[in-house]
């Protein structure tokens, strides 16, 4: 709650949680792991919403994605449906995903056949796979790089949009992903 009001002081825009574990802070927890309870999520929910803020959730297990998704946070980064020892898919949480217009952002990097070759062949059809299975879905799909991170510019964003071309989407639809829906997402759609 400290946190949350003293960024919300500082004038953040959202408020950003590490849902499940990420890959690069030495010693942290698996990738697919959660870090916060259900009920932490939900209180960040609620604390973020006096303060008239959204919640990125940063998510790349099955288990955190479900519990974001229950807790009502905005979007989920990465969401990525890893489970302890594999991918964990759930149409379930995708549906609810969907039905509460929580957005997904797939955070692919602008060299995405690089890390799609690095990655191998079965991981790159799994991540192949789930953005098209929660697009089939309803979950609405943003578009992000990730950038700041190893091999993921700042610069880049544009090169990263070319994973949904691949993956069949036509080029109106890319763009207004990169657009229109991310805007939404972000909370300014109505901005000019």
């Amino acid at each position: 709650r400290r946190r949350i009001a003293h960024n919300a002081e500082l004038g953040v825009d959202l408020i950003k949680v590490m849902a499940s574990g990420g890959q690069i802070t030495p010693n942290s927890p698996p990738m697919w792991q959660s870090q916060f309870s259900l009920d932490d999520l939900k209180l960040i929910v609620t604390e973020a919403d006096r303060y008239g803020l959204d919640v990125a959730a940063h998510a790349h297990g099955a288990d955190a994605i479900a519990a974001a998704t229950e807790a009502g946070v905005t979007t989920i980064e990465h969401c990525t449906w890893l489970g302890d020892g594999g991918y964990d898919c759930r149409d379930e949480v995708a549906k609810r995903m969907a039905d509460q217009g929580i957005y997904a952002c797939s955070t692919m990097p602008p060299r995405w056949r690089d890390f799609l070759d690095r990655i191998g062949p079965q991981r790159a059809e799994h991540v192949m796979h789930r953005l098209r299975w929660m697009d089939e879905l309803g979950v609405q799909l943003i578009t992000g790089t990730d950038a700041g991170v190893p091999r993921s510019d700042f610069d880049g964003f544009p090169d990263a949009l070319g994973v949904y071309e691949h993956l069949g989407f036509d080029r109106e639809r890319i763009i207004e992903m990169a657009t229109v829906t991310s805007a939404a997402a972000l909370g300014v759609a109505d901005h000019d």
